[in-house]
């Protein structure tokens, strides 16, 4: 399978949906970040040189003992020495892999850097050259020619040497370390290219004059830690990827069922007798609906009880099984799940059922026990620690190649300092809301911004309106 220049967003639909259902994903070093941010969390990441017999081997094996095996090669497949030498081997074991394309690299960089090379003012012929590393080699690049039109390649090179031409050193098209580096007639190339990047040859005019798009977005080059659960960064690290941001998965927390599953099964069970259910987090609500369902209950088991969501995204993943929450706070905290429901209803004698996450702030129980309800508060899941990776996180923290931490719950925070520290080498902590930013502050952390609406889309405007008037 090609991945392009290893951007996920220009992936084919058709590598998505075979990378959604892998079982095994073997990638070149240089596309770990996209294969884990795009495989499913069950599959198996194997790191392969590319066009080596360890890599063939490899996917040879997994191919005969899995049902589902991708591996995983920048650019284009045959386009490229290592996908063509690995193909070739493939089909000569018997194995005959299915051949998905993938963008070239070469022709990926022109278009995210805006180098103009064709059409009306292009200033004649241009050359692409894209930097491969010989396969089974120690790593050594040679140029491969690719050319804009059918000229002999050799000579269209040579003539960055004439008078009003120009090369382009391209490296990281398509990340947020994209670099474009121009080298003008007779001089030299501005760094020796290293496989993946990109020369353009072409008039200097058209060089000098590039639609410049992608390095404009209001995020690009930032490095953005996503502490939430592997699961739920997705929606997260695709927004930052459309900003220009390089999304640094690193899930603090994972999502796991209570030790003992029965007190949540028996509330789905009697969720019927309950006047109210408070929601405090999507993942209380999926829990409790897995609940239901083992139960052989459906959302016609709430048709008594009124509904509480402590936020949009809760009462979105409501809806999203039937249920409209009779009530959402306008602010996205327990004290004013609580303050509604004190001002809506009167809660003497009546009986709530609150499915949470261990551990959580006593605050809302005390509040509506306070106010004479019969709270049973059950066990609905745990967010452990999953700090994976955490050595390789500190590495590029203390190098300073981290612009912002970003923390969704009071857990991410806890798990994280736990798992990495307090010394984040400068980077900006960007906090979810209040109550996140409390605990981040009790860990010994440094808050520079809180979303004012206490959601995802409230942090990202946060991000962008503090990056604005950083720039500014």
């Amino acid at each position: 399978m090609g991945a392009g220049p290893g951007v996920r967003a220009l992936l084919t639909v058709r590598a998505a949906e075979l990378l959604a259902s892998a079982d095994v994903v073997l990638h070149d070093d240089a596309l770990a970040a996209l294969a884990q941010r795009v495989a499913r969390a069950e599959a198996r990441l194997v790191s392969v040189r590319p066009g080596t017999p360890a890599a063939i081997e490899a996917t040879a094996a997994a191919a005969r003992g899995t049902m589902c095996v991708v591996r995983l090669l920048a650019g284009d497949v045959l386009s490229t020495g290592a996908g063509t030498h690995e193909a070739v081997a493939l089909f000569a074991l018997g194995l005959a892999p299915e051949l998905v394309p993938g963008l070239p690299v070469e022709h990926a960089a022109l278009n995210l850097t805006g180098v103009v090379v064709a059409g009306e003012g292009a200033g004649g012929e241009a050359l692409l050259v894209r930097v491969e590393g010989e396969p089974g080699a120690s790593g050594s690049p040679r140029l491969r020619t690719e050319a804009v039109d059918p000229a002999e390649a050799a000579r269209r090179l040579a003539a960055a040497a004439e008078p009003g031409r120009a090369t382009a050193l391209v490296r990281g098209a398509g990340t947020p370390g994209q670099r474009v580096e121009l080298a003008g007639a007779g001089e030299p190339v501005p760094a020796a290219p290293e496989p993946g990047a990109t020369l353009v040859t072409a008039s200097e005019e058209a060089l000098r004059a590039r639609l410049r798009w992608f390095e404009e977005r209001p995020l690009f080059g930032r490095a953005v830690v996503v502490t939430r659960p592997r699961a739920q960064a997705a929606d997260f690290g695709a927004w930052l990827e459309s900003q220009g941001a390089e999304p640094v998965l690193f899930p603090a927390i994972r999502v796991v069922p209570p030790p003992d599953p029965a007190p949540l099964a028996r509330a789905a069970a009697e969720a019927h007798e309950y006047d109210w259910v408070i929601f405090t987090s999507a993942n209380g609500v999926e829990r409790f609906w897995q609940a239901l369902a083992e139960a052989g209950r459906d959302a016609r088991a709430l048709s008594r009880a009124r509904v509480a969501a402590i936020g949009p995204a809760t009462a979105q993943a409501l809806a999203e099984r039937g249920i409209r929450a009779d009530v959402v706070p306008e602010r996205y905290v327990a004290e004013s799940v609580a303050a509604a429901l004190e001002a809506g209803d009167d809660l003497a004698g009546k009986r709530i059922l609150l499915p949470r996450a261990a551990g959580a702030r006593e605050v809302l129980p005390e509040r509506l026990a306070a106010a004479g309800a019969l709270v049973t508060e059950i066990e609905a899941y745990r967010s452990v620690p999953d700090g994976g990776a955490a050595e390789e996180l500190r590495l590029r923290l203390a190098a300073r190649q981290i612009d912002v931490v970003a923390f969704t719950s009071s857990s991410t925070v806890q798990n994280f300092v736990q798992a990495v520290g307090t010394d984040l080498g400068g980077a900006v902590v960007a906090c979810i809301g209040p109550i996140t930013a409390e605990s981040a502050r009790q860990a010994g952390l440094i808050v520079s911004l809180v979303a004012g609406e206490h959601t995802l889309p409230g942090l990202q405007a946060a991000l962008l309106d503090y990056f604005d008037n950083r720039a500014e």
